[in-house]
């Protein structure tokens, strides 16, 4: 569940595109988060702030990396 802001951490095992997709209960996108053509290998992260481009209800929701 998210309620206001989350930092959602996490690693890959080598280089190369890298979208990091926020998704509604729908599995419709809602806000792409990080979107890098060659990201390095190793830890990542991606900020999740409600309040900012556009009002998100407070709830779930899933990611796609």
């Amino acid at each position: 569940p998210v309620s206001n802001d989350a930092t959602i951490r996490f690693a890959t095992s080598r280089r190369g595109p890298l979208r990091f997709t926020l998704l509604d209960l729908s599995g419709r996108r809602v806000r792409t988060l990080l979107d890098q053509s060659d990201a390095p290998a190793g830890m990542h992260q991606a900020v999740f702030t409600r309040g900012t481009e556009g009002r998100l209800a407070a709830g779930v929701y899933f990611w796609r990396i």
